[in-house]
């Protein structure tokens, strides 16, 4: 379609056909009471709650500081789109009302035109300077063809001049799309009329100063964006109708989505089913006390198409606080210590990615609980709980002594640490017992031709990584680990129970001349330990 007359909207000026009056967006019958955005502007803004339109959904739409007459659509936490010709500077202060009822003010950190094959076009981005909360960035009308879009209800935002410049929404239909060579540069537009002789009375037209202000479609989820004002036209004189034209942003989404990444994307009014799931794993396995470790949270799509707008929250106890968390491909909005989060503008179909937290040194807990939360736009905010449960490492039992290695001797015993580890004594006091009577070592007997061996060993080795092993000698030079034949072994508790500790008993024949026997105590907890029933 073309127009026989037409303007920008940044201006007063237009071409062959008289001047209107001074309003901006034209509404037939006007009513502050039906048709403006809020009470109070802009001073101490409050949502009309009367208005013909459902304003607490729009907190996303916000206005220009210093010409309050501009607004803006919030498209992510941290961007908003408006028109090239009409577009703010960096330092700009955008303000919008929040969910919560208060006034929010935004920085303009960046301005970007977005650009189609090369071309130049009406539509800007601008990113603020840090993301804002409690106000709901909109929507965009998501649908496979464009005639889909012909006949929409539409929600058009401008502002009315008389009275105090202050924003108000008037009613349209959308009637069809079409390329409009703008400046030289072609824009695709989309564009609704206004009958001059009669119609509803909140329909409406815009006037100059306009330009860049949003145009939703009202759809069964609600408000989705559709356009920002660009220009306006009429049909041969005398005019009979008023045409609206909008720059048509569903047709720029994979251009600003390319400005917006890596940490947004737009968000569509229909988000395909995204289903998220996730896993979680230790490394090392076990997790151990004191020892660096780190867990690693996987996040997969298991959706057929792109999850978009994904954030995800870790929370960890209080004493547990990881030394870090990474998340390649993420934003980081948040750095702990105990709350982590994150946000990224898609994760693709069947991918996945990794949240990976890590401590230098693990704290001695039973349990460490993590909570994750996560969602996007085709997935609802779910919460994984995990009970991390880190191990008993030699690292925390030694963690204080002076000398704290496996071969150290700190109170000159003659037992190594790792020896008094094994068998339960103490390696400050060099004490020799376990419990009561117990020895923290190795007994043995003779009767009857039948050698008893006993020690104490940790009902947990296989966790700790210890191996007790049997060697045998008959020279005290050489030592090996065959048993001879007819050599026995067994575990049983203490009496009364030793709370950590079984007794091992060997028993083996003594029809040789001589039979050494000595417990090689070795410790990996890379690897499990000796199995104790």
């Amino acid at each position: 379609m073309r127009f026989p007359v037409r303007q920008t909207l940044c201006n007063s000026l237009v071409i062959g056909v008289s001047v209107m009056n001074a309003d901006a967006l034209d509404i037939r019958t006007y009513s502050a009471a039906r048709h403006d955005r809020f009470t109070g502007f802009p001073g101490s803004p409050v949502v009309n709650g009367a208005a013909w339109f459902d304003g607490s959904q729009y907190s996303g739409v916000g206005w220009s500081v210093t010409e309050t007459q501009k607004q803006f659509a919030l498209v992510s936490p941290q961007h908003i789109v408006m028109a090239n010709h009409y577009a703010v500077i960096p330092g700009a202060q955008i303000r919008f009302v929040s969910t919560s009822g208060a006034v929010v003010t935004a920085t303009v950190d960046t301005v970007t035109n977005v650009f189609k094959a090369g071309l130049s076009t009406d539509l800007t981005l601008a990113k603020f300077t840090a993301p804002i909360a409690d106000v709901v960035p909109v929507r965009y009308l998501n649908l496979p063809l464009d005639a889909q879009f012909r006949t929409s209800d539409l929600q058009v935002f401008g502002h009315q001049t008389g009275g105090g410049n202050h924003p108000v929404v008037g009613n349209g239909r959308l009637e069809d799309i079409y390329t409009e060579s703008y400046f030289g540069t072609p824009t695709r537009m989309c564009y609704f009329p206004y009958f001059i002789a009669s119609g509803s009375q909140d329909d409406c037209h815009v006037f100059g100063g306009d330009s860049g202000s949003p145009t939703f479609a009202w759809t069964r989820n609600g408000p989705a964006l559709v356009g920002t004002h660009s220009l306006l036209g009429s049909d041969d004189p005398p005019a009979t109708i008023y045409y609206t034209l909008d720059t048509f942003v569903p047709h720029y989404i994979a251009e600003l989505n390319a400005l917006m990444a890596p940490g947004y994307a737009m968000i569509p009014a229909f988000a395909d089913p995204t289903p998220l799931v996730l896993t979680g794993a230790t490394t090392p396995d076990p997790f151990r006390h004191v020892a660096a470790g780190t867990a690693t949270f996987t996040l997969e799509n298991e959706g057929s198409t792109n999850a978009l707008n994904l954030s995800a929250t870790l929370t960890f106890p209080s004493g547990a606080a990881p030394t870090s968390v990474t998340a390649s491909g993420w934003v980081n909005d948040v750095a702990g210590p105990l709350v982590w989060t994150y946000h990224r503008a898609s994760l693709s179909a069947a991918a996945t990615t990794d949240f990976v937290a890590s401590w230098s040194s693990v704290p001695v807990i039973s349990t460490l609980p993590v909570s994750i939360r996560h969602i996007s736009d085709g997935s609802p905010q779910q919460t994984s709980e995990y009970d991390l449960q880190p191990t008993v490492s030699y690292a925390a039992w030694s963690a204080g002594l002076a000398q704290p290695g496996t071969g150290d001797d700190p109170d000159g015993d003659g037992k190594t640490n790792l020896v008094e580890y094994a068998f339960g004594s103490s390696p400050t006091s060099g004490a020799n017992t376990l419990s009561g009577s117990v020895v923290a070592g190795t007994v043995i007997t003779t009767s009857s031709g039948i050698a008893t061996l006993m020690f104490p060993v940790r009902s947990d080795s296989q966790i700790r990584g210890l191996s007790y092993v049997l060697e045998f000698s008959n020279n005290l030079a050489s030592w090996t680990e065959p048993q001879p034949i007819g050599t026995t072994a067994s575990f049983a508790s203490y009496s009364p129970a030793i709370t950590g500790f079984k007794n091992r008993t060997v028993t083996f024949p003594t029809n040789e001349a001589r039979k050494f026997v000595r417990v090689r105590v070795t410790l990996n907890e890379s690897a499990p330990g000796m199995a104790v029933p």
